[in-house]
């Protein structure tokens, strides 16, 4: 579980750098050693915890394990992509819109969201597990 908390907080360097990038924003120096820090304590866990699987002729709960941890890797690092996509954008919004236009905004989307996932659910195109 440690990777994939340390993966899904990779969305503090995604959102700095979507303000360096995009908003053309002055970083400061603790900044991006704040950042850096945070990708190599990422990078850290998540290559220790892949570096420990053995190949084994016969499946075993270490593969089960080990085949569930690359899943929880895999979710994480979109999950992350996903969030510091969304952190950004929602920083471009607020700069252009109201706030209650843009709150009115964001609940929608985030309805929009629940509501596919439920009925992809249903349908049996994702399966989640209760």
């Amino acid at each position: 579980m440690a990777v994939v908390t340390a993966i899904a907080n990779g969305t503090i360097p995604l959102g700095l750098l979507g303000s360096y990038c995009i908003y053309k924003e002055k970083l400061t120096v603790w900044q991006v050693a704040g950042s850096l820090a945070c990708l190599a304590g990422i990078l850290i866990l998540s290559l220790s915890v892949l570096g420990q699987e053995e190949e084994q002729p016969v499946i075993s709960i270490a593969e089960v394990q080990s085949t569930a941890m690359r899943s929880m890797v895999i979710d994480a690092t979109v999950s992350m992509v996903m969030l510091g996509t969304r952190i950004n954008m929602a920083k471009y919004c607020t700069r252009i819109l109201s706030p209650l236009t843009f709150l009115k905004l964001n609940l929608v989307t985030d309805f929009a969201c629940a509501a596919l996932i439920i009925v992809l659910s249903a349908l049996g195109f994702i399966r989640i597990p209760l």
